[in-house]
């Protein structure tokens, strides 16, 4: 084994154990530059001048560096460049102290048995990139790096990252030791970067102390306290080693962040509805004809039933389903209010949204053509600007699209500046090339107004803007619809509100809304009570009811709820009746810790509670991030019991198994059988575990040398269409892949759907992820394979934001959700984590939020404090809970 690889066993064996399995271009781009290394090695051993090997150099990189590797057209050149002068400094450092006689790219090795996670060492290799034999007899042993394995150091509080526990520099002294046992040795690891370059700044070589260079002698070595090399690399074989997986260029592989979603039975709660009896304030509700109506409804009080209930009822009493609009927050609130209407006919139900952007579109002979666009569109417009204008001094163009790469950040400051101007952007970052940013922003503005883009937050002005601008317009749209009914009304912000006035028929006045104004959350966002509160002002003679049944959640935990909401001002004043009595009250766990989740988790279970009925509910994705770790740590630490699986906080698009397959399926259509992570993907969702004989060779490249699999293009491939049950696993995987793959020849929606009958298991749920490829698709107009390629493989590229929701949920998944996303849901069994961390902005809309929280819980709700006793919320309802003290959780 080779002493670096060691050194990433030691850290992860799943990337050790990657890292000979699956090539990838990170791993490329190092090889490349060490064969450059490789170069500057021998020709330091020939005493060659930087003059004289500087060409060989150049001449490595240059033909190395792959384009494809950079997301700008200058940026191989650059890289060259840069690469160039690391090595350059590096080699005039070295050039002047390696006096004597030189050997170059010397192999060695040191004995050494040992085993580590299921993997045995016989002995270390390590190649010294120079040997020296100086003059005064003492030998020098020297590798050479791009960057250290560790953050080494001779000052290193922690033992792994002190210059002595270098398993490098140790294998190098054995390893000289063993060629020259009477001499004396010293060792060292020279970097080609520093510590302190920046972007466009390269810093002096070795400018501290150990930024650059780590070396030892053999005395200093022994008087560390070992005797031999093989007593110290016994010592860091028996330390605990671990490294953060964040920044691990195989992570989407090893630990990915997707899940592969099943088909669930549809339970009570999915299968159509049978006629609800309503109560009486439920039934004035339904029953309201013409006029305004405002219906405050609280949680668990059966809002979207009378909502649909209304409907249903217009329709029976003669009014065309054409003539009714429904207005709703979300895509999801829309899809469960046209599930729940029986009828063939449906009415128009959308989203704020969507209803402005059809005005929008209706009238483009008005305002000019406009195009929708999202995250990706923008990105994708900004890079084409990057390739053609000056560099941004100061600004790192490396990795530019990834998360708080240059993209990101200038999309940022673009946003900073319209909000502040750029005079403030300069003064609080004044290492920022302002200058440039401005110029970057003119021309992605221009380009932006010249293609007609509008973002999705312009949909709804862009449409106030046409009806206040045209009145004719205005009439048209009022008299589109006799009835008008506005769910979750309590979020809308001023521009929507101004909207829903705009085509609401001001004769009639048959406008009705939906909400609670105890539930308004999204004010971070412009959303806002007020035009709830305020409705009876706007329409005098609405009528107004009140839902205050709770049929969801036990009598304590409303008790609870209602005395914390009850704190705030700007309400609509009732309370809410819960008809679930049982004598249960709420608990505020003292001395909680998240580390004590996985304890707290099976205690649940322990009581008869399924994984599914439980959801753990914080105020931020941070905290919940936590909880993913922690769990994640339990189910390691506790093999023996019942693994508990939790479906991660935010889930998108991009990252989900399926939208991951269908790229990789596209991929191998289109002919690219070069990439490892592709079918390393592949193979694992059809449970093969991909080996290779050869760790030089791609995946695809080993088998086939091996006779395993038949060529996928030529005369041969179709022999994949006879494989059958007999042959061996690996050939009906690829098989399976092939045959997925050729599906790519039908139209989009027609091909993904076939692909993935024949690839995926017909248990595993892709049907949301198929509907929004479906719509994302038709909006572009693409066609054809090449075109879905580049689209989705943009998705990833700039982390696309579309989200999943995987409305049936998961069995067996503990759900994780911030209180935003809780919204709309109910579960047995609720934990709110870190009340404290609900009170760091405004009171009333804090307390809105935490009422929300807890108030998805059905039957049992606990409460947890980050800070014992400073939250003051808790202060105001303490009285209406019980209080776990102990250590049970500590």
């Amino acid at each position: 084994m080779k002493a670096d690889n060691l050194m990433t066993l030691l850290k992860c064996p799943k990337k050790y154990e990657l890292e000979q399995t699956v090539f990838h271009y990170e791993t490329q781009k190092e090889a490349s530059f060490r064969k450059a290394l490789d170069i500057a090695a021998i020709q330091l051993a020939g005493k060659a001048g930087w003059e004289d090997a500087a060409g060989k150099i150049e001449s490595v990189l240059r033909e190395e560096y792959a384009e494809q590797w950079f997301e700008l057209s200058w940026q191989k050149k650059q890289a060259v460049r840069d690469d160039l002068f690391r090595i350059r400094r590096l080699y005039c450092w070295l050039s002047g102290r390696t006096a004597g006689k030189a050997q170059a790219l010397k192999p060695l090795e040191v004995n050494f048995e040992a085993s580590y996670a299921g993997h045995e060492i016989h002995n270390l290799q390590i190649q010294a990139d120079l040997v020296i034999e100086k003059p005064d007899g003492k030998i020098q042993g020297i590798i050479l790096y791009r960057r250290f394995s560790r953050p080494y150091s001779y000052y290193a509080k922690k033992a792994d990252n002190h210059v002595f526990f270098s398993a490098e520099l140790l294998c190098l002294m054995g390893g000289i030791k063993i060629c020259y046992p009477e001499k004396q040795v010293e060792v060292m690891m020279v970097r080609a970067e520093s510590a302190s370059d920046r972007a466009g700044y390269f810093s002096m070589f070795e400018e501290k102390k150990g930024d650059n260079i780590l070396r030892f002698t053999e005395e200093e070595l022994w008087k560390s306290g070992v005797e031999s090399v093989e007593e110290r690399l016994g010592e860091i074989m028996s330390h605990v080693h671990t490294e953060s997986c964040r920044n691990c260029i195989f992570t989407e592989i090893c630990s990915p962040p997707v899940q592969i979603h099943f088909k669930r039975e549809a339970t009570d709660k999915m299968k159509v509805r049978e006629p609800l009896s309503y109560t009486e304030k439920q039934e004035r509700a339904v029953r309201h004809r013409d006029g305004a109506l405002r219906v405050c409804a609280g949680p668990g009080a059966g809002k979207t039933e009378v909502l649909t209930g209304r409907i249903c009822r217009l329709m029976k009493n003669g009014v065309s389903p054409k003539r009714i609009l429904a207005v709703t927050f979300t895509k999801r609130a829309g899809r469960e209010i046209m599930e729940r209407i029986e009828s063939k006919e449906k009415p128009d139900v959308m989203t704020l949204h969507a209803l402005g952007y059809r005005i929008v579109r209706q009238h483009e002979h008005l305002i000019g053509k406009k195009k929708l666009v999202n995250k990706v569109d923008c990105m994708q417009m900004l890079l084409y600007i990057l390739n053609r204008m000056p560099v941004i001094q100061g600004a790192s163009y490396e990795r530019i699209c990834t998360a708080g790469g240059l993209l990101e950040c200038l999309l940022k400051d673009f946003s900073f500046i319209n909000q502040y101007g750029a005079e403030k952007l300069q003064k609080q970052y004044p290492q920022k090339d302002v200058a440039g940013i401005l110029q970057i922003k003119e021309q992605y503005e221009q380009k932006f107004r010249a293609m007609g883009y509008i973002l999705y937050e312009d949909q709804v002005r862009l449409a106030v803007e046409i009806l206040e601008a045209y009145p004719g317009v205005q009439k048209k749209m009022q008299k589109a619809y006799d009835y008008i009914m506005v769910d979750e009304a309590q979020d809308l912000d001023e521009m929507q509100a101004r909207l829903i006035r705009l085509v609401t028929d001001p004769l009639c006045n048959n406008i009705a809304l939906y909400g609670d104004a105890d539930q308004s959350i999204y004010g971070f966002r412009g959303g806002s009570n007020q035009f709830m509160l305020r409705f009876s002002e706007i329409y005098p003679d609405a009528a107004d009811i009140r839902l205050n049944d709770n049929f969801r959640s036990a009598k304590g935990i409303m008790t609870a709820a209602n005395t914390l909401i009850s704190h705030n001002i700007e309400r609509v004043a009732f309370q809410m009746n819960a008809h679930v009595k049982t004598e249960f009250l709420p608990v505020l766990i003292h001395n909680f810790r998240a580390n004590r989740i996985g304890a707290f988790i099976q205690d649940v279970l322990h009581m008869g509670y399924r994984q599914e009925d439980i959801a753990v509910i914080a105020r931020t994705n941070k905290e919940l991030e936590c909880m993913c770790s922690m769990l994640g740590q339990y189910n390691e630490a506790h093999p023996d019991e019942t693994m508990l699986g939790f479906n991660k906080p935010k889930y998108y698009l991009c990252n989900d198994s399926t939208f991951q397959a269908i790229l990789d399926l596209l991929t191998i259509y289109l002919g690219d059988f070069s990439d490892d992570m592709v079918w390393f993907r592949l193979l694992n969702m059809l449970g093969e575990i991909p080996e290779k004989g050869e760790s030089k060779r791609t995946l695809y490249e080993d088998y086939l040398a091996r006779g395993m699999i038949y060529p996928l293009a030529g005369e041969e491939e179709t022999r994949y269409l006879s494989v059958t049950a007999s042959d061996s696993r690996i050939l009906q995987a690829f098989s399976k892949i092939y045959r997925a793959a050729k599906c790519f020849v039908l139209p989009a929606r027609q091909a993904i759907l076939r692909a993935m009958e024949l690839f995926c298991d017909e248990q595993i749920d892709y049907k949301e992820v198929l509907e929004i490829l479906d719509e994302k698709f038709r909006e572009r107009n693409i066609r054809n394979a090449g075109q879905m390629w580049t689209y989705l493989s943009s998705v990833k590229r700039f982390r696309d934001d579309t989200r999943l929701f995987y409305e049936t949920g998961q069995e067996g998944r503990i759900q994780l959700l911030t209180a935003h996303d809780s919204k709309g849901k109910e579960f047995p069994v609720v934990l709110v984590y870190g009340v404290d961390d609900f009170e760091k902005n405004e009171p009333q809309e804090e307390r809105r939020l935490l009422y929300v929280a807890m108030t998805r819980a059905k039957e049992r709700l606990y409460l947890t404090e980050i800070c014992k006793g400073k939250s003051m919320f808790i202060k105001e309802f303490e009285e209406k809970l019980k209080i776990m003290g102990g250590t049970q959780y500590a």
